[in-house]
């Protein structure tokens, strides 16, 4: 067939003997133009539009993509790009365990000399096997939460639990490089209680024991009106045992949960804990700063076996 006795035919299939005799044709054949399709910078597009839950349950977004009909030239593409990790802290170094799933093409960038992040144990004399240390980032993980005589496990704590044992056994339960959970003492009577400077004469804090027969060492100062008015403003959402509940038992769902719904309604990060009890609860700053501490969201403040804002 000639291509250009074809468009003057208007579609039709058109067959020539060798001498350039039209020898049959066909009737009009609908022709459509087919043109490739422009791929974006991303062949697998990862964002909310597309079914993948940024802000909340993630592990959705696996599963939708495993359902998806992916080319095998996007999957490969995917898989051969290089990715860096920035930080050697815990999250970061979880996150390098995938190259045991096949990525070999990952890496951490960490800008000191040390792994671990917030985590670090600074050894007072001896060795980890002497227990003269001080933790100087995070150092209890609960299990569990009770809330409304419901006790609750607390997931997201189990993933750092059954961490540790995945170390341990890369690690050959090497015991230098061995990761133990020892049990947690939250309060103990002959604990030290250093409270608004005071010091017994001999230069030391009292103890918890000593400190609750004697009251006046343990004095703090009450609260005023305005911060219990403050406080009862504050309990009404943040005391949501339900909602904590769901933290305790599903972090991602509660943290998308709160992100749209949190503040009554008005969104969890819209605030920061200080401006929202100034700028919209009218508080003083005296009172605001009392209640916030160090926290400057209130997702933080809600995690599991942290203390409360007023404790």
């Amino acid at each position: 067939m000639d291509p250009s006795r074809e468009r003057r035919s208007h579609g039709c299939i058109s067959a020539w003997d060798s001498q350039e005799f039209l020898v049959g044709r066909s009737e009009p054949q609908p022709i459509r133009r087919r043109g490739l399709k422009k791929h974006g910078p991303y062949s697998i597009q990862m964002r909310n539009e597309t079914g993948i839950e940024t802000w909340g349950p993630w592990f959705n977004g696996v599963e939708l993509l495993e359902s998806k009909n992916v080319s095998a030239i996007n999957v490969e593409a995917a898989k051969s790009k290089e990715v860096a990790i920035v930080g050697a802290g815990m999250a970061g170094l979880m996150t390098y365990l995938v190259h045991q799933a096949g990525m070999k093409n990952v890496s951490i960038i960490e800008a000191s000399q040390r792994l671990g992040g917030r985590t670090h144990t600074e050894y007072l004399s001896g060795g980890p096997f002497e227990y003269s240390y001080q933790e100087m980032g995070p150092m209890r993980f609960p299990e569990t939460v009770e809330y409304l005589n419901r006790t609750y496990n607390i997931t997201d704590h189990q993933l750092v639990l059954q961490l540790g044992d995945e170390m341990d056994r890369l690690n050959h339960h090497v015991r230098n490089f061995s990761v133990e959970f020892i049990p947690w003492i939250q309060s103990n009577l002959n604990g030290l209680y250093y409270r608004n400077g005071f010091k017994l004469d001999t230069g030391l804090p009292p103890t918890v024991s000593q400190s609750s027969q004697n009251r006046s060492s343990s004095s703090s100062s009450p609260m005023t009106p305005s911060m219990e008015a403050l406080s009862e403003k504050l309990d009404a959402f943040l005391s949501n045992e339900t909602f904590l509940g769901e933290i305790a038992t599903n972090i991602y769902n509660a943290h998308r949960d709160w992100l749209v719904e949190g503040l009554g309604g008005m969104g969890g990060d819209t605030w920061s804990e200080f401006a929202y009890m100034v700028n919209y609860l009218n508080a003083t700053m005296e009172d605001a700063d009392a209640f916030s501490g160090a926290d400057p969201s209130f997702w933080i403040d809600r995690q599991p076996g942290k203390p409360s804002m007023v404790d």
